[in-house]
């Protein structure tokens, strides 16, 4: 306990000495020190070769699982309405929402999207937008209220997940919370095609790992990602972790691969035959191959805009930033430690979360626009490695006694 008193206190030590410094180099002199905090909590691991864990693995605090799931769940609800509504007062955040509602708008009128107005996203997403609308009566405040609730159950969705590989109701419980505080910036505060997206790969991941005896898994797998790209085009690059983990697991791969593109197929075809019954076949195909080309050839993406992404964090809130670049350092040691250096590669490349991590990532620099909303996914698979650190197939969080530090 005294070991992470100390511990703790040179944290707060670390984030309290920026403030000594000018504005603009607070968040690059606090990165600074918590690295070095990352460096040494890492050599006390090292030395102390111990582990253990000191917390109730189920974390059901004697309450029933129902019980529990159901206060996570409202929990998660008060959050996602505290900090999305924040900004609730200003009438339009971001420049594309009014633009995404006015061309949704035109379903009413018997239109398919694109056939008046010409959109970046997807189909799907403008019929999910004309239906929000429609539902909440065209009031744009309870519009953005309603979109919380999407953000709300890819929030739960998370936690699923998490559950199932970790078997911990708490550390679950923290993976969906951080999701939530980490979207409660301005820039996440918004009704963006990414949410929308995101909802449905969330569910893909979580019926991977949750039905792998179940035939029609990777159907489903392909379906849930299938939707997704209706909804934004740029989501394809998530086929990519489950296409290489059926390849490099060699089992079915043929049968797997089949029942995953048939899956992925079905809404296409369903548009594809709207689009081609209306004549508008070239339109469907030049939002999906034209406009994405001319889209991601801007190439303005930069690891300087990144910096100042992280940077928006700290000013934001210095214990989320700080809570962010640990996550991210304990991610790069694990990768080093458990993957590069014992030349486990190939666990590597089928971890859905991890690929799914360098797959957000790709997905930003790919778009090439500098947009922090492109981020979204990676703020999802970020807040998954929160399990990653505890279990037997992964780093043990060791118990380090006051006594380790001086031998």
């Amino acid at each position: 306990m005294r070991t992470r008193f100390s511990l703790s206190l040179l944290l707060v030590l670390f984030l309290s000495a920026p403030s000594l410094f000018t504005d603009n180099k607070q968040a690059t002199f606090a990165g600074i020190g918590i690295i070095f905090f990352v460096l040494l909590i890492e050599t006390i691991f090292i030395k102390s070769q111990r582990n253990s864990s000191t917390y109730d693995k189920n974390g059901l605090f004697g309450m029933g699982e129902k019980t529990f799931r159901i206060l996570i769940f409202f929990t998660y609800l008060l959050s996602v309405l505290i900090t999305q509504n924040v900004h609730l007062n200003f009438e339009v955040i971001s420049w594309d929402i009014p633009s995404y509602l006015v061309a949704s708008q035109e379903i009413n009128n018997g239109f398919l999207p694109f056939e008046t107005q010409w959109e970046s996203k997807g189909p799907l997403f403008l019929y999910f937008y004309n239906f929000i609308s429609n539902l909440v009566n065209n009031s744009y405040v309870y519009f953005r209220i309603a979109n919380d609730f999407i953000l709300l159950f890819v929030a739960y969705v998370l936690f699923n997940i998490s559950y199932h590989k970790s078997k911990d109701y708490v550390l679950s419980f923290v993976a969906g919370i951080f999701f939530i505080l980490l979207t409660s910036i301005v820039w996440y505060v918004s009704e963006y095609s990414e949410i929308y997206s995101l909802l449905f790969i969330s569910i893909a991941h979580l019926i991977n790992i949750s039905a792998e005896n179940s035939k029609p898994r990777n159907l489903l797998v392909g379906l849930c990602l299938g939707v997704s790209t209706l909804i934004n085009q740029g989501t394809v690059l998530f086929v990519i972790p489950f296409g290489i983990s059926y390849i490099i697991k060699k089992k079915k791969v043929i049968n797997k691969i089949l029942n995953f593109s048939v899956g992925f197929l079905i809404p296409h075809l369903l548009f594809i035959f709207l689009y081609y019954f209306k004549g508008l076949i070239d339109i469907y195909i030049s939002n999906y191959i034209q406009l994405p080309l001319a889209y991601t050839s801007a190439s303005l993406s930069s690891f300087y805009e990144l910096k100042v992404w992280v940077r928006g964090y700290y000013e934001f809130d210095k214990f989320l930033f700080t809570a962010l670049l640990l996550l991210l350092l304990f991610f790069c040691f694990e990768v080093i430690r458990e993957y590069i250096l014992n030349k486990n590669y190939k666990n590597l490349i089928t971890d859905p979360e991890f690929f799914g991590l360098f797959i957000s990532i790709a997905l930003y620099f790919i778009a090439g626009h500098n947009y922090y909303h492109h981020l979204f996914y990676f703020l999802f698979f970020v807040s998954l490695l929160i399990f990653k650190f505890t279990y037997k197939d992964h780093i043990q969080i060791p118990t380090i006694e006051i006594q380790d530090l001086y031998k």
